[in-house]
């Protein structure tokens, strides 16, 4: 699965490349009273300034898709690694537990929660909530690329 979607992403990048290239050599070749009517040279440009277009949200589309699949892959892969689970939600759930994260994380390193201990203990805690505090960011990160993505598709599916 992940390696046909890598084979996908660069089919859609090598024809997006060729569609960019054969654009920007008729634009930055294109002599008027040679061949075509001004009427006409509009026209082809404008066709290959849309299929540049579409060539480059196929590959947007299809680099997306296999970026979802590592992330599955990796979240996977790391929920064996260090027996964690993902703590689904909502895409709100998500970003109030990353921000309530944050904030306690900013609470302790700013001195506005009192900590008793060591120095190395106030080390050791701020890297226990920083890493708490990354670790929530990247699910809501993950989830808003899902839906974004999703949202992407249907926009792309509606426009066919």
């Amino acid at each position: 699965m992940i390696f046909e979607a890598k084979q996908e992403m660069e089919e859609a990048y090598e024809e997006w490349i060729e569609a960019k290239k054969a654009f920007e050599n008729y634009r930055d070749g294109y002599i008027p009273y040679l061949d075509e009517t001004k009427e006409e040279a509009e026209e082809k440009m404008e066709h290959l300034m849309v299929a540049m277009d579409f060539a480059e949200n196929r590959y947007q589309m299809t680099r997306l898709e296999y970026e979802s699949i590592l992330t599955d892959e990796y979240r996977s892969l790391h929920e064996e690694v260090n027996d964690e689970q993902f703590e689904g939600g909502n895409i709100d759930e998500l970003y109030q537990r990353a921000m309530e994260a944050k904030q306690r994380y900013d609470d302790l390193a700013q001195g506005r929660t009192p900590f008793n201990g060591s120095t190395e203990e106030l080390k050791s805690e701020l890297e226990r909530l920083r890493h708490e505090m990354n670790s929530a960011l990247d699910d809501y990160d993950d989830e808003y690329g899902k839906k974004m993505f999703e949202e992407l598709k249907n926009r792309q599916n509606r426009a066919l």
